[in-house]
């Protein structure tokens, strides 16, 4: 199975516009600040670390401006009143935001303070999740996302005694109930929506994917899964995506073995890791993706 080097919640960095409480939660936002005062060096660096696979629960709200998402090779772009929870176990492959953009951004390394399957019984247990799933707010939700997320930033930069779990509990659930009006909406919109059968044929070459590129760089593997022959389903999954299903498996495995070269990886790990028979097999594929071979790319970094 093809995994990304995990990504733990302590890994994370800390800058200003930063808040954590007990290695439970962390919320960042730069709602009062421009953008290049929060968006430090720091957290550049980090998102050159992608992609990784993450171990916790992300949750980003943007309130102004645009930031775009790679997960999963889904690409997702959110708006304003656009909100995105990211389940742990997601692949995240890119984050770009733009200049203007105000976010706010919440972790939950766990399931503490994830909202309960009962919020109007319209939400369900974030266990449940396995794939990232964007909603749009409305904007009186927003502001009161917004409030609420103050008054508890608020509670947690003041003094420590004052705050409990069940406080924080608390907060945690009426954010969670303003999100589930929203995704309860988005559940009521999919279920109008017909989905093609080559758009889930597409969905289910994605989902395995992403984790099998490791193991399988070969278009008839995933045509056999489909059911399909290789004509058939490439042709499918070009209708569905404008692109060859080899150039999706071959982008999936150069983006890989490129961050495995960044992080000090050899080339015969890499070759190892991404069941390459030999080097120079390893080589040749790298270097007619690329343009040169990986050990020319690793001079580079």
């Amino acid at each position: 199975m093809g995994l990304f080097s995990k990504l733990l919640f302590k890994m994370l960095p800390k800058v200003d516009g930063m808040v954590t409480y007990s290695n439970l939660l962390l919320m960042y936002d730069n709602l009062d600040s421009p953008l290049e005062e929060t968006y430090t060096p720091e957290i550049k660096s980090f998102l050159k670390m992608l992609p990784l696979r993450i171990n916790f629960i992300v949750v980003i709200l943007c309130v102004q401006g645009e930031v775009r998402l790679k997960c999963n090779l889904k690409e997702y772009k959110l708006q304003p009143n656009g909100l995105i929870v990211l389940p742990s176990g997601t692949k995240a492959e890119a984050m770009e935001l733009a200049d203007d953009s105000k976010v706010i951004v919440i972790v939950l390394p766990d399931q503490t303070y994830a909202p309960p399957a009962s919020i109007h019984n319209s939400i369900y247990s974030m266990e449940n999740f396995t794939a990232p799933f964007n909603i749009k707010l409305e904007n009186t939700e927003v502001q009161s996302g917004i409030g609420v997320y103050r008054l508890l930033k608020a509670a947690l930069q003041g003094d420590p005694d004052k705050v409990n779990a069940d406080l924080v509990k608390s907060y945690m659930l009426l954010l969670g109930g303003i999100a589930a009006v929203g995704f309860q909406r988005w559940k009521l919109s999919n279920r109008k929506q017909k989905v093609s059968n080559k758009e889930q044929i597409y969905k289910d070459f994605l989902y395995q994917l992403s984790e099998e590129y490791r193991e399988f760089r070969d278009v008839s593997h995933y045509a056999q899964n489909a059911g399909l022959s290789p004509k058939y389903f490439a042709s499918v999954i070009y209708d569905a995506s404008g692109h060859h299903p080899l150039d999706i498996i071959k982008e999936q495995v150069i983006n890989d073995a490129k961050s495995l070269l960044q992080k000090g990886k050899s080339v015969g790990e890499v070759c190892d890791i991404l069941h390459f028979s030999s080097q120079s097999q390893f080589t040749s594929y790298f270097k007619a993706a690329v343009g040169v071979p990986p050990r020319e790319f690793m001079k580079i970094l």
